[in-house]
């Protein structure tokens, strides 16, 4: 559920983040959105009620993104103690969009996507805690890299129980996933990733996923990636993704 703190014409909405406790062992929350009317006394109001809040509940960590045009937020967060972590970009594509690469038929009949069922789930636990190495968790040099690991694991589990996530098969071995949220015209892609020793059948996996969702009649399709995921953010823009905006990830850790 998320809450709003309002001062003035601003106001910052924020949500418990049980998920990132789980791995922790601590309070957690995120800072969803800030709304700045362009008065900085505001801001600042806004943060000191957000840090007594977090005090008052014990919180170990506040994550948040904002856009990188943002200098004020970005400014306030750090008088308050927030801590630059990660850059990520947000990519999107259209249905009508071209797709710039051409896969080739022999890669793509290499592999099956169907979604995944419960008898997937440890190797796509595997895949998650062992083969991913970016993202706000992995990049905070105070978070270990055991517990951005456990938080992985612990997520793709929480996805494949909603039903968000399809899976790639080559010869019936498990290779990679993707997650995602859809509605009737959007949907974002989640998480996703191959076994490193499989990276080759990334770009065939990612072309048959984009294919079926807009062939579901989405519109768009969205992602956020890391921009230290170079491998990544090639992948992306070979299939016609763009990118949209960047966001300038912030963590503050209380003791």
């Amino acid at each position: 559920m998320t809450e709003t703190i309002h001062h003035g014409h601003s106001s910052l909405e924020y949500r418990d983040t049980p998920w990132d406790s789980r791995v922790l062992g601590v309070p957690t929350n995120e800072v969803m959105r800030v709304v700045d009317s362009g008065d900085s006394a505001e801001l600042r109001a806004l943060l000191a009620a957000l840090e007594d809040e977090c005090a008052r509940r014990s919180i170990g960590l506040t994550v948040t993104r904002v856009a990188a045009t943002r200098i004020a937020v970005r400014c306030a967060l750090e008088e308050r103690g927030f801590r630059y972590v990660e850059t990520s970009l947000n990519l999107a594509r259209g249905r009508r969009w071209p797709m710039p690469v051409s896969v080739p038929q022999e890669l793509l009949d290499k592999i099956e996507v169907r979604r995944a069922r419960a008898d997937d789930l440890d190797g796509l636990r595997t895949i998650a805690a062992d083969d991913f190495h970016f993202g706000r968790f992995f990049e905070d040099p105070q978070i270990s890299a055991e517990s951005a690991r456990t938080r992985n694991y612990n997520w793709i589990g929480d996805l494949v129980r909603d039903g968000r996530v399809d899976v790639c098969l080559a010869k019936t071995c498990l290779v990679g996933f993707m997650a995602h949220s859809r509605t009737t015209s959007v949907t974002d892609l989640l998480l996703g990733g191959v076994a490193e020793r499989y990276s080759h059948l990334a770009l065939p996996f990612w072309a048959k996923e984009i294919a079926s969702i807009h062939e579901d009649g989405v519109e768009t399709i969205r992602t956020n990636v890391s921009a230290a995921s170079i491998g990544v953010m090639n992948l992306y823009t070979a299939l016609g993704f763009r990118f949209t905006e960047a966001l300038v990830g912030f963590h503050k850790h209380r003791s």
